[in-house]
């Protein structure tokens, strides 16, 4: 018996050998398929049910957003990874509102429901739309591939002054391959893939970069990753800390979701927030 992931693999290795058009249509549909999101904690739900909920209106949809602490205070927006939702920065919020912040999070388009689409394009306007509405945001905090599309959108934010990237990928040709991996996808399949992404966002792959987004930026940058991440070896991260001058903070034993329990890293991102911003 095939398990569905195996059944997926082979019905595309099939379509791959008798109709790759039809296969790279279809691995860009899963590639473009956010996963099911985790059920909140239930301290994750605690700080939930503490936020002021509201909705932005994004194209012919809504984003559900929420803020924690007062909208006077210096904003952070955070920025959920591939499958998450805004909850699963309910453990990191209490040190941010000691700190002096306003965080606002958001559930990024094609999460809403199973089995809608999105990409980094249309996450990268959302961010870019959700600080329209809620003025300026003078920090962005993001997680995997959410850190990711915040370093790609930092540009685009004129009032913004820090990033803190946990467990983020430093290249778009890195989560193209791993995608490619799970889903076991021939070469000559993913090369299409490629194509559609240069096609999409006007340049080449090798373009989408984390160093190159925001290398030239006078941004203070905070790197986390921990050193038994699965889903994006550690190596990667030190290297991106190095070639950004940025600040690296390592945690052990946590792996690429559990980081954002931690009581340790909120006290860290704190820090780092309050000294980039320089709140009192």
């Amino acid at each position: 018996m095939f398990s569905p992931q195996g059944l997926v693999k082979f019905a595309l290795r099939l379509a791959a050998a008798v109709a790759p058009s039809l296969a790279a249509n279809f691995t860009w549909r899963v590639f473009c398929t956010p996963l099911v999101a985790s059920r909140p904690t239930h301290s994750q739900g605690e700080m939930l049910s503490q936020a002021l909920p509201f909705q932005v209106e994004f194209g012919r949809h809504k984003l559900r957003c929420y803020r924690w602490g007062a909208t006077d205070h210096p904003t952070l927006l955070a920025v959920h990874g591939w499958g998450g939702r805004a909850h699963v920065f309910g453990d990191l919020i209490e040190p941010l509102l000691k700190a002096g912040f306003s965080i606002v999070s958001f559930d990024a388009p094609g999460h809403a429901k199973r089995g809608q689409r999105t990409n980094m394009l249309e996450y990268s306007s959302a961010i870019r739309t959700v600080c329209r509405e809620i003025g300026q945001v003078q920090g962005l905090l993001g997680h995997s591939f959410g850190a990711f599309t915040s370093a790609y959108t930092a540009s685009k934010l004129p009032d913004l002054k820090a990033v803190a990237l946990i467990g983020a990928p430093d290249r778009l040709e890195f989560i193209l391959n791993y995608a490619g991996e799970m889903l076991d996808a021939p070469q000559h399949i993913m090369r299409k893939l490629e194509g559609r992404i240069e096609k999409l966002s006007g340049e080449p792959l090798e373009a989408h970069c984390t160093v190159k987004y925001l290398k030239s930026l006078t941004l203070k940058t905070l790197v986390v990753h921990d050193a038994e991440d699965r889903d994006v070896p550690v190596e990667r991260a030190r290297r991106l800390a190095q070639e950004l001058e940025a600040a690296y903070h390592e945690t052990h034993g946590l792996g690429h979701h559990r980081i954002l329990h931690s009581q340790d890293v909120g006290d860290r991102l704190a820090r780092f927030f309050a000294a980039a911003v320089r709140v009192c």
